[in-house]
């Protein structure tokens, strides 16, 4: 069975990355990963709705990665460099490059091989089929609305409240785009502007300015399933509002720990008016500090990765120890120990301290290719990279994420998948113990209500 019916298309970019690999040229396999996205984005798109799926948006937001990867690279010996340089390794970036392409080629490849072998989905779980008319959707929408409000107003907190808004905007979106309720996408719009403003206000993490834009715009795209529905007039506010986000994202770094709530604007304002040359010099760049363009590299901890390698040998396992242990509830085993992978690596790395009280101060994400590389090697990369490429298809198939817009259940799993998919899997394989767990949620809230109330629907996965 072929995994592609063009099988060409992987084949033409390995020779580049290959050759880029052996003369140690890292914009020659960036150019190569990049190649790979457009073909794959290509063939998802002209091969029909069924083909555009999370897969499409894992590539798609690859070249996001690709471009962070290569502004890190261009900066290396400039006056620059200090905004993108943290823990960079040069003389590792080829091979750490090559191993982030081979993540790539294999998850896209799992993921084709399952839908290519399965064309409808099998197993032992039920597909996702939770359905919303358009009565209990308005409901809805009011009520999405007034929990931003009051989210804004500082009468909700926002911690507990944000997953469901953006999960909830995200299927309201979706919905008003397929059915064309102009009134409906006027109202997400709205939500789109109040979950970013809640994000910058009070999260602590800068993304979350970005996400509400991101997932509204994600939302447009499978709402119509064609790129044409991106250039529409109405959605350029939501290009303007990601662009000022982008725009401010070292400045939210700067202040993210001395500034909380509505006192952000007026800090990030003072810090935006301190930016000229004299402010910013190189020496007085911190991770905090860093660029939009740095956060989305991959390049600083995976050049480490292969230090470690070159230092320690292939763990052979040993770092994924936690994975034995981590579904077990701890109010089973009160003594578990705490999966804290990022702050082991940063300590690893040199990345990090210990306080007095045992708390360590930074926490480095190795990615989930990184941790694969760093116990098992390239064949570990291929191999792992391809049953998680393969897991997520059967995932995606049992959200019946494409079979309905009214289906609410399936577009806030197919959420979470797209938000694995826009951050590479996540910072390391934890996001394996959360993805599970989730899918296990949403298949139980399934199961009750296909029992309960719509028995005659059971569809086996």
């Amino acid at each position: 069975m072929n995994l592609y019916p063009k099988p060409y298309y992987f084949l033409f970019t390995l020779p580049i990355a290959l050759w880029g690999y052996l003369n140690d040229l890292p914009y020659v396999i960036i150019l190569a990963e990049v190649l790979f996205s457009f073909v794959c984005l290509y063939h998802d798109y002209t091969k029909g709705a069924r083909y555009i799926s999370f897969i499409t948006v894992y590539s798609a937001f690859t070249l996001t990665y690709c471009y962070g990867n290569a502004m890190v690279v261009k900066s290396i010996g400039t006056p620059d460099e200090a905004k993108f340089n943290y823990y960079l390794v040069p003389e590792h970036i080829s091979e750490a490059l090559f191993f982030i392409y081979i993540a790539h080629v294999f998850c896209v490849l799992g993921f084709n091989y399952y839908q290519n072998k399965y064309k409808n989905p099998t197993g032992l779980f039920f597909v996702m089929d939770i359905p919303i008319e358009k009565p209990l959707v308005r409901y809805l929408n009011i009520l999405v609305t007034i929990a931003n409000v009051l989210v804004l107003l500082e009468k909700l907190p926002y911690a507990t409240v944000f997953p469901f808004s953006i999960a909830f905007l995200f299927f309201l979106t979706r919905y008003a785009v397929k059915k064309d309720d102009q009134w409906l996408l006027n109202f997400c719009l709205v939500n789109t502007f109040i979950l970013s403003i809640n994000g910058f206000f009070f999260d602590y993490l800068r993304m979350s300015t970005i996400a509400p834009g991101i997932a509204f715009l994600i939302a447009v795209f499978f709402g119509k399933e064609k790129v044409s529905a991106l250039f529409k007039k109405t959605l350029f506010p939501v290009y303007g509002l990601l662009f000022v986000a982008v725009t401010i994202f070292p400045f939210i770094g700067q202040i993210r720990n001395s500034a909380s709530g509505y006192e952000k604007i007026f800090s990030v304002v003072d810090k935006f008016n301190e930016s000229g040359e004299e402010f910013m010099t190189p020496d007085l760049y911190a991770e905090e500090d860093e660029s939009f363009e740095a956060r989305v590299s991959i390049i600083n901890q995976t050049s480490q990765i292969v230090k470690l390698v070159k230092e320690d040998g292939y763990y052979k396992g040993s770092s994924l120890a936690y994975l034995t242990y981590a579904f077990i509830p701890r109010f089973l085993w009160k003594d578990k120990p705490i999966i804290a992978q990022g702050v082991w690596f940063a300590l690893a790395i040199g990345q990090a301290y210990v306080h007095a009280d045992g708390r360590a101060n930074n926490s480095v994400n190795m990615t989930s290719a990184g941790e694969l590389y760093l116990n098992f090697g390239l064949a570990g990369v291929a191999i792992g990279m391809f049953m998680i490429g393969y897991l997520c298809a059967y995932m995606w198939q049992v959200s019946g994420f494409s079979e309905s817009s009214e289906n609410v259940l399936g577009a806030m799993f197919g959420l979470y998948l797209f938000y694995l998919a826009t951050s590479t899997f996540g910072i390391d394989l934890q996001f394996l113990v959360t993805l599970l767990s989730y899918f296990c949620m949403f298949q139980l809230v399934n199961y009750l209500y296909l029992y309960f109330l719509k028995p005659k629907k059971k569809v086996h996965a």
